[in-house]
């Protein structure tokens, strides 16, 4: 074999090895992209359905509730939820006292400031709950995360001497109902001559 046929062997070699080359890194890209054009499916997928469960969520009605209806069972619903969050926390429940209803229950003998709370009456109940401090805080932020707005006010902590491993909270809670208006008085036709 001459240096002249080596050279022709070479340059007839060369462009196949290379076209064989390139047509190896081509399958390697084209799996490459395939692979890539999958993920991005897939991602696409997830973000749709990520976005519509965004829309149906935000087309529910918030849960939580500023103020309940004034019925019969309210107030034993209402502690039958606090006893609730002190058996779940670990907290034992000293003393509950409920306050008078302002007015003596009628929504119209208390002015209201503003015209849209004419109807909302505030209940509130002194609270007496025992426990250790870490438990007493989780009672706490159970009581006022609920789905119904609780407000706690006059809020003391202490440690009874007799019990230094016992955190006390004595708080005043505060709910709110929704008493309806009363009718407004009719008024007698007027007779004109």
């Amino acid at each position: 074999m001459t240096k002249t046929d080596k050279i022709r062997i070479a340059l007839v070699a060369a462009p196949t090895v290379l076209a064989i080359g390139l047509l190896t890194m081509g399958f390697v890209k084209k799996g490459h992209y395939e692979r890539d054009v999958e993920q991005r499916v897939k991602v696409e997928t997830q973000i749709s359905a990520l976005l519509r469960a965004l829309e149906e969520q935000s087309k529910r009605p918030v849960s939580r509730e500023a103020a309940v209806a004034d019925v019969p069972n309210e107030e034993s619903d209402f502690l039958d939820f606090v006893r609730q969050s002190a058996r779940l926390t670990g907290v034992k429940l000293v003393r509950w006292s409920a306050n008078p209803r302002p007015g003596g229950g009628s929504v119209a003998a208390k002015p209201r400031p503003e015209e849209s709370l004419k109807e909302v009456l505030p209940l509130s109940g002194t609270l007496t709950a025992m426990g250790p401090y870490r438990q007493i805080l989780a009672f706490a932020h159970r009581i006022t995360s609920h789905d119904r707005l609780v407000n706690l006010s006059n809020v003391t902590w202490n440690r009874p001497e007799a019990s230094e491993a016992r955190t006390q909270l004595t708080a005043i809670l505060t709910r709110y109902i929704v008493v309806p208006a009363p009718p407004a008085p009719a008024t007698p036709p007027s007779t004109n001559p």
